[in-house]
């Protein structure tokens, strides 16, 4: 349910709200939300905090479908290589997350989203060709 909430709520944000503004809210949202978890609040703030980190990726998941195809950030000459590799880190980022569910302890596993979410954080506040 959070997932096409969440999709459907990027589509109507990809258009109304800057790139900038977004996505780093929504990654913050996300930092947030798998650091409380880590706090243990009990088991329903869980489930509701890991839904609301659940619905902000699927609206990051709507800028990324956009930027396969952005003539105006890869370049004419380079879409080809920009998407591939782009392409390349989604599938190792979900192999990644997907092994780390499955294998490690889930609070381990929330520290190292938390991590991660926290270097993309950084990484989309240095994207300002996409304003």
């Amino acid at each position: 349910l959070t997932n096409i909430v969440g999709r459907c709520l990027g589509y109507f944000l990809w258009k109304k709200v800057r790139f900038l503004i977004l996505q780093s809210t929504v990654t913050s949202i996300m930092v947030v939300c798998y650091g409380a978890t880590l706090l243990k609040p009990g088991l329903t703030w869980s489930v509701v905090l890991l839904g609301l980190a659940k619905m902000c990726y699927s609206i990051q998941v709507v800028e990324v479908a956009m930027l396969y195809n952005d003539f105006d950030y890869f370049g004419k000459s380079t879409l080809r290589l920009g998407t591939s590799i782009t392409q390349a880190a989604a599938l190792a980022g979900s192999t990644t997350g997907t092994s780390v569910a499955a294998f490690l302890d889930a609070d381990i596993a929330l520290a190292i989203y938390s991590v991660i979410a926290s270097i993309g954080l950084i990484n989309v506040c240095f994207m300002r060709e996409r304003f």
